[in-house]
């Protein structure tokens, strides 16, 4: 598991899949932030399971640590994941970690800030190629809950974007927790 974080993380920071301008100070924030997530995702991995997402704020630095986004709608299902989420203030941009249950593989997302204030700090994955859905990040601090707003996209009226016969998607509020194992 350690080395597919490892690889994963490795091709992320050499720019393998990102267009980015190769200029020095990009290159090292990107090396900062996937370096960060690195560190938070092996030692998280100690830590006992708690029923509410880690949410720590520290010196203008951000990190989420959780393991399922449950949807407060019924019809729709819970995804099962591990999230890992480090941001820097300063930078204004934060690197989403993402690995599913039983997979070995890693997902290193960034993603840029779209504003951060005392009681809430808000996230949006912007992509460069139109998708199915839209997914915003809301953090609330005083509520201590993080949220995952996905909207249908610019090709949501695609057929190839149904969630089902004839149904478009819709939009889904998730909430983040950490997962408590069963015994």
């Amino acid at each position: 598991m350690v080395a597919a974080v490892d690889a994963t993380l490795v091709r992320a920071v050499s720019f393998e899949y990102m267009d980015l301008t190769n200029t020095l100070p990009r290159r090292l924030i990107i090396v900062v932030i996937a370096a960060s997530v690195l560190f938070v995702v092996r030692g998280m991995a100690q830590l006992p399971p708690e029923p509410e997402p880690i949410i720590s704020f520290y010196n203008g630095d951000l990190l989420i640590v959780g393991d399922a986004w449950f949807p407060t709608d019924p019809s729709a299902k819970p995804m099962k994941t591990h999230v890992r989420i480090l941001c820097k203030r300063r930078v204004g941009m934060c690197a989403l970690a993402t690995s599913d249950y039983g997979d070995a593989g890693l997902g290193v997302e960034f993603l840029p800030v779209v504003s951060w204030t005392s009681k809430r700090v808000t996230l949006r994955d912007e992509r460069l190629e139109p998708s199915c859905s839209v997914n915003d990040y809301v953090v609330d601090r005083a509520g201590n809950s993080v949220s995952l707003i996905s909207s249908p996209g610019r090709l949501a009226e695609r057929v190839e974007c149904r969630i089902g016969p004839y149904q478009k998607p819709k939009k889904t509020v998730y909430g983040l927790v950490l997962h408590r194992p069963q015994r």
